[in-house]
């Protein structure tokens, strides 16, 4: 039952994409807002998502690892996009197949507009999260 609760708190937070970047910056300490208006306003630029989610519980750690790929269409490639995902670690980010440096501050990856096309997109992120 633990293990199903971990994993429902990571699929939700992983599971938020946003585009409105107006009143944020990644910093370490910054924990983000997602009001009503940002939320209408990703809508309007992200749809399609979908998400494939592989997780290796089988380790005897305090820690699990896991790949979330992401697929969606964009309307616009003309912002960064936020992808939220808490307290983790960040061990590698593809962005349509190419890896890109991580901006990640515990709260939501960072994903720059120049890897990100508009139609279809692709993210896989692979991480750690602690039980």
């Amino acid at each position: 039952m633990f293990k199903l609760m971990v994993l429902g708190t990571l699929i939700v937070g992983l599971l938020s994409c946003s585009t409105d970047y107006k009143r944020e910056k990644v910093k370490g300490t910054d924990a983000p807002i997602l009001s009503q208006e940002d939320a209408v306003h990703r809508a309007k630029k992200v749809s399609d998502v979908e998400y494939d989610l592989f997780f290796d519980i089988s380790a005897k750690k305090e820690f699990y690892t896991g790949v979330n790929k992401i697929t969606f269409k964009l309307n616009t490639a003309s912002q960064d996009l936020r992808i939220d995902f808490a307290k983790g670690s960040v061990r590698k980010t593809l962005v349509n197949g190419e890896k890109v440096n991580n901006v990640y501050n515990k709260h939501y990856l960072l994903i720059p507009s120049k890897f990100l096309k508009s139609g279809d997109n692709e993210i896989e992120v692979h991480f750690t999260q602690s039980y």
